[in-house]
């Protein structure tokens, strides 16, 4: 710790040397020079988050400032993609776990306000970093002074028009914000049923690992919501009770749209959230009601709202009681039988695999004995004998 200041004040130079000279070529992605060590230079970053874990608070304070100052003062005169002024960056996003619950502000606010005036690709990789460290370590401050909701707004408006690398960052502070909320608090359930909608899009990202991440958000909230008892305002302007039925309330909501992208989305959304609450019992009504509304997006002939209607229809398939799989058998055949014959998107074998494992739930003999002679011989050409 002593010695944490004089290493500083000799890696921090060393770092920005690191990334090249300004006058080479730029590597968009990377926000380093062409010809420049990227390697040395993350390397050593993470050497200087080290240092700064433990260097003395009083040195922390004073390396945060003056970081934060040139940012601020090399944006505010005439916003340009330099290799300083991505070393700068790095240093910031490094310094900031580590600085003062007073400073946290002045810290947000030049994220929020001073940093999107460059939009090059490599500041925005960095000033994402930045919105990441700052949710990871001080996410509970933020709650606490009510910055979540204008930070959720904000991050939200910034996901869909960003690259996938800060996409993923933008959402993974997101969850580390939302992991603090506290289930009794209104104003922190109230703000998950703002945001709820907007997330549902999300899932529908090009990335896998903004999709996986969107599906364990997801969850997250769900069990926020599961947890709460405290009153909330739905869309609809119905004041309730927050549970995890009104949390499905809200996503069956998006079923009611009328693009063929918000219904997949929410089709999407419930099956994760049903699979994730699978042992809670409460939720089967809301479940049944999923299914017969599933039944009628099938005939709308939209492939892409067709592929979520069966990931909905085997979730709960698998995770419905048996007795509640019987009953609706009836409407889950009439409902696949039209789309038994087509291949485009393997939708042949989706629903062939749908009736299989409704088939090895009930058993052979219930299936057969609930359905008419025609059903089961169409049955019988699905499956193949």
């Amino acid at each position: 710790q002593s010695a944490s200041e004089s290493f500083l004040e000799a890696l921090v130079p060393l770092h920005r040397r690191l990334h090249g000279s300004a006058d080479q070529e730029i590597v968009p992605s990377s926000g380093v020079a062409k010809n420049a060590d990227r390697s040395a230079a993350l390397s050593l970053r993470s050497v200087l988050e080290t240092l700064f874990s433990v260097a003395p608070p009083a040195v922390v304070s004073r390396f945060f400032a003056q970081t934060l100052a040139s940012l601020q003062q090399a944006l505010g005169q005439s916003p340009s993609l330099s290799l300083d002024l991505l070393a700068e960056a790095g240093v910031f996003s490094a310094v900031l776990p580590w600085i003062a619950d007073a400073e946290v502000p002045a810290a947000l606010q030049y994220l929020l306000e001073t940093a999107p005036k460059l939009r090059a690709v490599a500041f925005q990789n960095r000033t994402s970093r930045s919105f990441v460290q700052l949710c990871e370590a001080h996410a509970a401050l933020l709650c606490e002074k009510g910055f979540a909701e204008s930070l959720s707004t904000a991050l939200l408006d910034r996901v869909l028009p960003a690259v996938a690398s800060v996409r993923y960052d933008y959402l993974a502070a997101l969850g580390s914000l939302w992991s603090r909320l506290s289930p009794q608090s209104e104003a922190h359930m109230q703000l998950v049923v703002q945001i709820l909608p907007r997330l549902v899009l999300c899932i529908k990202d090009a990335n896998q690992s903004v999709r996986v991440l969107c599906f364990q958000i997801l969850n997250l909230l769900s069990d926020l919501m599961a947890r709460s008892t405290v009153e909330v305002v739905q869309p609809t302007g119905e004041a309730v009770r927050a549970s995890l039925a009104e949390y499905f309330r809200i996503l069956m909501g998006g079923l009611s749209g009328t693009s063929a992208r918000m219904q997949s989305a929410s089709l999407m959304c419930i099956s994760c959230v049903l699979f994730h609450h699978r042992s809670n019992e409460t939720i089967v009504p809301l479940m049944r009601d999923a299914m017969h509304i599933t039944y009628g997006l099938l005939a709308s002939k939209s492939r892409e709202v067709a592929k979520a209607c069966f990931g909905l229809l085997r979730t709960c398939a698998k995770v419905l009681p048996e007795e509640i799989v019987s009953e609706e058998l009836h409407d889950i055949l009439a409902a696949l039988q039209p789309w038994s014959n087509s291949h485009y998107g393997n939708f042949k074998l989706r629903v062939k695999a749908i009736l299989e494992l409704i088939l090895r739930r009930i058993g052979k003999q219930t299936m057969e004995s609930l359905l008419s002679e025609e059903e089961n011989a169409a049955v019988d050409a699905i499956l193949g004998g």
